[in-house]
Parts: structure tokens; C-alpha cells; sequence
């Protein structure tokens, strides 16, 4: 999926407005995943898991509308590497966009375990970590970032998404973390779960939640490349 130089809109858009695009939507994502975790924990569990399953979904596809045709909207180091091999990132770009994505992680988490201080609350609201062994999570990690890398590249353009491809991402968010939130907390995301897990000093399986999603996204973009339009390809 190899685009032409004429297409990228890297040469129009500055690499420092990208990278702040990015900060503001996986602070945003990252604040949302978080923040639902701790609203929950709040409210005596009356907003249940499928709000906080819900917030991340909803948060992505907003910011997906909100900064798309700026920086790519990836919120997502996994998500990066998988279009940087597809052409849409600079492979030169790609180190500032995970790093930006993590600092804006971090920095999430720290709000959120600054709102939750005041009311008691345990600092590891939002930490993912594995509930049924490592061995399913990080199955679970690969597959849900292989169906979330796929789609996203399914409706990737040569400048940024088509336009209901906010609602499907952030849906798959939602459909998956329904799924996976009892089993691995369904991150799908390096820097969503090292955030939370730097914030909490707890970086006990992090190395599943960096593997797996990077994993699951190699593959998602070799998949892609064996079931797409040859006519398509032939052109890019």
C-alpha cells in the first residue's frame, strides 16, 4: 500500500504541528480510558464496564475527526509502525509519534491520578493488566490489535480516513473492549497501558502490552497487502 510522494501530505503538513496533533488525541484517549476506569470506581460502579468500555471508543472517533487530515490520527505507537510500513508515516517521523504518543499517555495518567487523589482512590485506576494469565492476554492483545490495525488500514485514504472511518474505529474500540476487558483490559495500545503503568509503578507484564499490539499490527499490515485490490495496488 505504497504511496506516491505526491500524495503525502507530510510535505504539506509540518512534522510539529503532527506530533502536537497527536499529543492532544492520544492525551485525549488516554484520558478517556483512564478517566472512564476511575468515574466508574466513583460512582460505586453504577456507569458498569460497558461505559468504560464506551468512553475510549467515542474519544478516538471524535479525535480521529478532529485531527485526521493533520497528523494521521494514529493515538497509538503499534498503530504508527503499521503505517509507516504502508507509506502514510515517514519512517523518519515514526520515533517522534511514538514518543509524543507516550509523553501524552504519561501525561493523561498523571491528570487522572491527580483528579482521583482527593477521593481515596488507588493510583492503578486504568492500569491494564492481565486477569486470566499472560498467555490470553497477549493473545488477546495481538488479535484485537490485528482487527483494529486492519480495519483502520482498510479505510485508510492517501490523506487521511474515509468518512465513516471514525465511527467504525471507534465502534471496534467499543466491540473489542467489551470483549477484552476481563481478560487482558483490552489496551490495544502500548502508551495507553505504560501511562497508567508508569503513573501506578507497576510495570509488571508491560512487555505483553508493547509485544503483542506491534505484533498483531505486522501481521494486520502483511494481511492487508494479500487481500487487497491488485488493481489498487498495481496503481500505488
Amino acid at each position: 500500500m505504497k504511496r506516491k510522494d505526491s500524495d503525502d501530505a507530510e510535505k504539506v503538513i509540518p512534522l510539529s504541528k503532527r506530533v502536537v496533533a497527536e499529543f492532544i488525541g492520544t492525551f485525549t484517549l488516554v484520558f478517556a480510558s483512564a478517566g472512564a476506569d476511575v468515574a466508574d470506581a466513583l460512582s460505586g460502579h453504577e456507569l458498569g464496564k460497558l461505559a468504560v468500555v464506551a468512553a475510549p471508543g467515542l474519544a478516538l472517533a471524535a479525535m480521529i475527526y478532529a485531527v485526521d487530515k493533520i497528523s494521521g490520527a494514529y493515538f497509538n505507537p503499534a498503530i504508527s509502525i503499521g503505517f509507516a510500513l504502508t507509506g502514510h508515516l515517514r519512517k523518519r517521523d515514526l520515533p517522534f509519534y511514538i514518543a509524543v504518543q507516550v509523553a501524552a499517555a504519561i501525561v493523561a495518567s498523571l491528570a487522572v491520578a491527580f483528579a482521583i487523589a482527593p477521593y481515596g482512590h488507588s493510583s492503578t485506576s486504568g492500569l491494564t493488566v492481565p486477569h486470566t494469565g499472560w498467555p490470553a492476554s497477549f493473545v488477546m492483545e495481538t488479535v484485537f490489535t490485528f482487527i483494529l490495525m486492519f480495519i483502520a488500514i482498510s479505510l485508510k485514504e492517501d490523506i487521511g480516513y474515509k468518512a465513516f472511518g471514525g465511527i467504525a474505529i471507534g465502534a471496534a474500540i467499543i466491540a473489542l473492549g467489551i470483549i477484552g476487558m476481563p481478560v487482558s483490559g483490552a489496551s490495544m495500545n502500548p502508551a495507553r497501558s505504560f501511562g497508567p503503568a508508569l503513573v501506578a509503578g507497576n510495570f509488571s507484564d508491560q512487555w505483553i502490552y508493547w509485544s503483542a499490539p506491534i505484533i498483531g499490527a505486522l501481521v494486520a499490515v502483511l494481511a492487508f497487502e494479500m487481500v487487497k485490490d491488485d488493481k489498487k495496488k498495481k496503481a500505488n
